[in-house]
């Protein structure tokens, strides 16, 4: 019951990762980072084929920002050139940068599609503006004198796309701000950031059908995971940690090469530290 990344690949296999940040605190960005890392690994080794290029799979990630790190540069800056395409999401630009390394340059020169769906806060809003280029306005102004009055035009250079204009399509479920880098065949605009409306994907009877539809059935190459995750604070003090590691190591297999059990020892932790109602 291992996932092993190359037969996933060679296989044209999904495999999905439900990574609770808000619970799992402590391993989420680890787990999140091995998978990435196996992935990628993976990727690399995939024979090239006759044409020199390499298998693609795609590394989509939501809330990707919870696992950025130093490392995670050289998934952007080489991921292409191993037949990985990545598709990123995330809250706000300023989510990018952390304490240990700011991503922010390398998600703008390595990503060629972005697509943004709201700026509320006005970091974003100066950077989406400052990202769709230049234009000249004009600019109208009346002087009065007495009984006359004169009219005067004036240009002046600024953003392609204004902050009332950010504001205006962040307001809107069907707009979004989309901007393209080296765009080909009906996506050529220049590289320049456009306002685009769109609807539904799909119809709304897809939607509750596909909603509404089981996870694939279980089988002998399905991993199910019963086990509720733990609170977040649940090793969160050095005693706590040390006690676990006593009872892993108390816990030792009844016969040399036996597999520990787990699965008791995670309900003895949890009644241990929340009762019995665990």
């Amino acid at each position: 019951n291992a996932i092993h990344m190359p037969d996933a690949i060679t296989n044209n296999q999904v495999v999905y990762f439900w990574l609770p940040a808000a619970v799992e605190v402590a391993t989420v960005r680890e787990m999140a980072k091995l998978a990435v890392y196996s992935a990628i690994t993976a990727a690399f080794h995939q024979p090239v084929r006759e044409d020199g290029r390499r298998k693609q799979i795609y590394l989509v990630i939501d809330e990707f920002q919870r696992i950025a790190s130093t490392g995670f540069k050289i998934v952007l800056e080489q991921a292409r050139s191993m037949g990985v395409g990545t598709i990123l999401a995330n809250q706000t630009f300023a989510d990018l940068q952390t304490s240990d390394v700011d991503l922010r340059p390398t998600v703008q020169t390595n990503t060629r599609f972005k697509q943004m769906f709201s700026a509320q806060d006005l970091e974003q809003q100066d950077q989406t503006m400052k990202a769709s280029g230049e234009m000249v306005h004009y600019r109208r102004s009346w002087t009065t004198a007495g009984v006359g009055a004169t009219e005067s035009v004036s240009e002046i250079v600024g953003p392609r796309i204004l902050r009332n204009d950010v504001i205006q399509i962040s307001d809107d479920p069907f707009a979004t701000i989309v901007q393209v880098a080296r765009g080909s065949g009906y996506t050529q605009f220049g590289g320049f950031s456009i306002p685009v409306k769109t609807s539904y994907h799909v119809d709304e009877t897809t939607f509750i059908n596909r909603n509404a539809a089981p996870w694939p059935p279980k089988t002998e190459e399905t991993i199910v995971v019963n086990r509720e995750p733990l609170p977040a604070d649940t090793f969160a003090t050095p005693e706590a940690r040390l006690e676990a590691a006593k009872v892993m190591e108390d816990d030792q297999p009844s016969k040399p090469g036996e597999p520990r059990d787990y699965v008791s020892i995670a309900e003895r932790l949890r009644k241990k530290h929340f009762g019995e109602k665990a």
